[in-house]
């Protein structure tokens, strides 16, 4: 006699499915939740290892490495690119087919990039949403006969307030009465520029922020170089506040000495935004003021990171967070913490500055 063999009905079938919906949609968010604790570590590991390697290059030094350098202090690049050999990038650092252009030189066994066109992935948070983590950019004919190049981004950014260059004296940075932008530019560590070194850290390395978690692509741009032409960054179409709507892409080797090649909102620092806790008129997009000082206290008060935002609704020299949770900060000593977004301007400030001798704790 012959057996016949019966398949699923399709009732049986339609629960199969309904049951394996049900399974997917439970595991999901756990996977997502593992995810983003994996990110969370890794992020925080790569600002540990950047903290390492300031301190390995103050050992070997003597100074903290310049938050930029130009063409001839010595050579074009950022703090990033001066750390290269201490975060295991020592090939990428040698790689430039003329030793004397830092960052600004094809690479030497591949002419259709530059130094600054590698990702390195120390730089690179997991959770970081940009969709792209590359730019182009088109130099003028003079550089390289107007060749396009990718320049590689960052999700990181130092302070410009304890690598910038020490003009002065003032207890609210490095010195600085008139903090102006072209002070955060030059390299610290020439005869002419007093050298900045941990021990002039007065208001103690725990209590100082060195480097910021900061979003690669700030803005709903599609960002591309081009030195000279009308246009290009930052977009500021999106809203008649000043801040509002600057489109932005931190180049990891960006220097701050080529800004005629590089547009600043292409530069990986924070510490230039301002913000007077006595008027809530700028607590969206700040303002800028050189020293930031406000009211009768005598101390400098910083924007501290917002919450989330739009694309259409970022600012490029605004700190937003990689997670709901905060974002996370190298502080001087090599420790990472997680700061909320709801932190005080008083207590964002005094990490801010490293001699300001305020008396509240960024805890």
């Amino acid at each position: 006699m012959r057996r016949h063999r019966h398949g699923f009905t399709l009732v049986e079938l339609l629960v199969v499915i309904a049951i394996i919906g049900v399974l997917i949609g439970l595991l999901l968010p756990a996977v997502q939740k593992v995810r983003e604790a994996a990110g969370r570590t890794q992020s925080a590991n790569n600002l540990k290892q950047i903290g390492i390697a300031i301190h390995s290059f103050h050992d070997a030094q003597g100074n903290l490495p310049p938050l930029w350098s130009d063409w001839s202090k010595p050579v074009p690049g950022s703090l990033f690119y001066h750390i290269l050999p201490y975060v295991e990038q020592g090939p990428l650092y040698m790689s430039g087919s003329d030793p004397n252009a830092g960052v600004f030189t094809t690479q030497k066994n591949d002419t259709s990039k530059l130094v600054l066109s590698q990702l390195v992935k120390t730089y690179v948070a997991p959770l970081d949403p940009a969709v792209v983590r590359q730019i182009d950019f088109t130099g003028p004919g003079w550089f390289v006969g107007g060749q396009k190049f990718p320049l590689a981004l960052a999700s990181y950014a130092p302070n410009c307030r304890v690598f910038g260059k020490d003009p002065s004296t003032d207890r609210n940075s490095w010195g600085a009465n008139t903090f102006q932008f072209w002070q955060y530019q030059w390299f610290n560590g020439d005869a002419n520029d007093s050298k900045n070194k941990l021990i002039r850290i007065k208001d103690g390395m725990s209590n100082t922020l060195f480097v910021v978690e900061k979003q690669m692509v700030t803005g709903d741009a599609v960002i591309s170089l081009t030195p000279g032409v009308s246009g290009q960054t930052p977009d500021t179409t999106h809203s008649s506040d000043w801040q509002a709507g600057l489109d932005g892409a931190l180049v990891w080797g960006a220097p701050g000495g080529c800004t005629g090649l590089l547009d600043w909102s292409t530069f990986p620092i924070f510490g230039t935004l301002c913000n007077d806790p006595t008027n809530n008129t700028d607590d969206e997009y700040g303002y800028d003021d050189g020293s930031c000082k406000s009211g009768a206290s005598g101390y400098a008060y910083y924007h501290p990171p917002l919450p989330r935002r739009p694309p259409q609704q970022q600012s490029h020299v605004n700190i937003y967070p990689l997670q709901a949770a905060g974002v996370h900060v190298l502080m001087g000593d090599g420790s990472v913490r997680l700061i909320p977004t709801g932190v005080s301007i008083p207590a964002w400030s005094a990490a801010v500055t490293p001699n300001g001798d305020e008396s509240i704790k960024l805890d």
